[in-house]
């Protein structure tokens, strides 16, 4: 589960899918072919079906996602998973940058259209707070039955419930012996006694324990779920930082725009103006000289008469 929490919450989720697919392939060869192939005796079975559903569900998901281009970035998953197995029951893997950088480069752009819209969802914070309030208790129940089972010798607890099933089935069978040796017991009533609280003293000793270490994983979880609250917030705060600063750099461009534009027009009206008044100027100078050449004309025929 802090496995696939860490790959899944991967802040570019192009490459938390392609963790996540890394992963149950191979958990997959871990319980298949692995370590891990004879870790659940004979309920084995369920671990490799369950591996195999994980993988289905995830490549279903990778062929919506990567189209045409699948058969491509599924060769590339299968030989990187098949160069790092996992080795240990605790899951510890090798990094998948190499794998994330080559799957993206053998993939076009466009192909992560569709996973650009996961990415506020992934990085959510009441969705990761939903998933730990669903996982936490399971994780603290399974860390109890493991503690359990190492307590008990390596016995599994499951086993252990059914063993005590089987015994209950054969309880008046039991009694029966019990009665056979009330006699012996009534003579052996300080050693009942000191076992009695040397049970108890167990039982409360892993009860203990089990608190102890129920409480630091809470003490953890809460710890961890605080961080994702600081960091989103800072995410946040930096985000609307950046916005503002856009919106004022759009804002003070759109104005230079606007009066550029004012100037040129205030600069076209201007040249307008004076090509108008240098036409009426045009125009006022040819009539004028028109009525010029008519003046001197008239002068000059009421002048000869005179003379004459």
């Amino acid at each position: 589960t802090p496995a696939v929490q860490s790959a899944a919450f991967r802040s570019d989720p192009a490459a938390g899918m392609f963790d996540v697919w890394a992963l149950c392939l191979q958990q997959q060869e871990f319980f298949e072919r692995g370590p891990g192939k004879e870790r659940f005796g004979q309920w084995q079975s369920l671990a490799v079906d369950a591996s195999k559903n994980l993988v289905d569900d995830i490549q279903g998901i990778a062929k919506t996602v990567t189209g045409d281009e699948y058969d491509q970035v599924k060769s590339g998953v299968d030989e990187w998973v098949d160069a790092n197995p996992i080795e240990t029951v605790i899951f510890t893997r090798e990094s998948t940058a190499p794998l994330t950088a080559a799957a993206l480069g053998s993939v076009s752009a466009g192909a992560f259209a569709a996973v650009g819209n996961m990415a506020d969802e992934v990085r959510d914070l009441s969705a990761r707070i939903s998933v730990y309030s669903e996982l936490v208790p399971k994780q603290a129940r399974w860390q109890a039955a493991l503690l359990l089972t190492s307590e008990s010798g390596g016995v599994s607890f499951i086993q252990l419930l059914q063993d005590i099933a089987l015994h209950a089935e054969r309880m008046e069978d039991i009694v029966a012996f019990l009665d056979s040796v009330e006699v012996v017991l009534d003579s052996m009533p300080a050693l009942i006694s000191a076992e009695r609280t040397a049970v108890m003293n167990d039982i409360t000793r892993e009860r203990v324990a089990v608190m102890r270490d129920l409480n630091q994983m809470l003490a953890a979880t809460l710890q961890a779920v605080d961080l994702e609250r600081v960091a989103v917030m800072d995410g946040i705060s930096a985000e609307r930082i950046a916005a503002l600063q856009d919106l004022d750099a759009l804002a003070a461009r759109l104005t230079e725009m606007t009066l550029e534009q004012a100037e040129l027009r205030i600069n076209d009206a201007i040249d307008h103006f004076y090509w108008r008044l240098i036409q009426v100027l045009a125009a006022l100078a040819v009539l004028l000289a028109v009525g010029g050449f008519f003046a001197v004309r008239y002068l000059a025929n009421r002048i000869g008469p005179i003379r004459t």
